[in-house]
């Protein structure tokens, strides 16, 4: 005896919503996993309907929410009877990204430094990352790398972090992408922190880049807000298109959820005297033969009163 087939929840096709299409150079076309959008000369998707699989990418991709799924009266009537069974219970693919980032836990804010003396992005950042923390619920951590700077440690707790992980080897003295970037990836890998932020300076755009492609997570830069939504996701809000709009984005399916954020961007926060929190100290090293450059020579520019900081100068 045959069993009764089993009914599968539709998906619908995508569609475009008249009028909402901002031409913002064929994101959606990109996206597509079986080639259904082709642009017309106005720079506007046309949906080939007998080619849309339902995937939702397009959807998600645009930024002027111009595409929607449709669905005909029939699948209407297949959705609503799937609600009266299920509810509100997730499908296959929310429940496998629900298991992926369940054990990432934590706010982390890298703190830049330059022969021990903190980058004042990130205590901008460290204030950021207080208030991301208590809307988690969960702790805001400090991550410290060089060498002899152990003091900064008590610097994050003042600015509101609960601890701070301290990596402090001859080898990290000076910045260098490779020694930075593997004790970065061994503190996720360890911890698994579900947000990293860092300054989008000089330094921070370089590790933060190389860190969130060795540990295949998605990157916002230049990020002007920062916010948590209903499903702890990190609200990610950015100017885009030469500033004529802005655009919040979202690592929904991977952790951590990384971002780099200017200086001067977010306010600075008051130090809390007396504060205090625990100190994680990590023994991770990296041999000078596994490093491919070297610094030989640090000249530093002394200047005067004309000498500008153009990373931290306000205008």
């Amino acid at each position: 005896m045959n069993e009764p087939q089993k009914v599968k929840k539709p998906r619908g096709k995508a569609r475009i919503i008249t009028g909402k299409c901002i031409a913002c150079g064929a994101r959606c076309q990109s996206v597509c996993p079986v080639d259904g959008v082709e642009m017309s000369a106005e720079g506007e998707p046309l949906i080939a309907t007998e080619k849309c699989i339902g995937c939702v990418k397009c959807v998600k991709v645009c930024p002027a929410g111009a595409l929607e799924m449709f669905y005909t009266a029939e699948e209407l009537l297949i959705i609503a009877s799937f609600s009266q069974v299920n509810g509100d219970e997730p499908d296959e693919d929310e429940l496998e990204r629900r298991r992926r980032v369940a054990p990432y836990r934590g706010v982390w804010v890298f703190i830049e430094q330059n022969a021990g003396e903190a980058a004042r992005v990130s205590w901008e950042l460290t204030g950021a990352g207080r208030e991301l923390a208590d809307t988690l619920g969960v702790q805001l951590s400090a991550v410290i790398i060089g060498d002899q700077v152990g003091h900064l440690a008590q610097e994050a707790f003042s600015f509101g972090a609960d601890n701070a992980y301290l990596i402090s080897q001859p080898v990290f003295s000076q910045y260098r992408t490779e020694p930075y970037l593997e004790a970065m990836v061994y503190l996720i890998e360890k911890y698994q922190p579900e947000v990293v932020l860092m300054g989008a300076t000089g330094m921070g755009r370089d590790l933060a880049g190389a860190v969130a492609t060795r540990v295949k997570t998605g990157l916002t830069a230049d990020c002007t807000g920062l916010g948590i939504d209903a499903k702890r996701n990190l609200m990610q809000t950015r100017p885009a298109f030469g500033g004529n709009i802005m655009a919040t984005i979202m690592c929904d399916k991977f952790r951590p959820q990384m971002a780099t954020v200017r200086p001067h961007v977010m306010p600075m926060p008051q130090p809390l005297a007396n504060a205090s929190g625990k100190l994680i100290e990590e023994s991770f090293s990296i041999s000078e033969s596994d490093i491919f450059t070297r610094v030989l020579q640090v000249i530093t520019d002394k200047g005067g009163k004309d000498r500008v900081d153009v990373a931290g100068a306000e205008f």
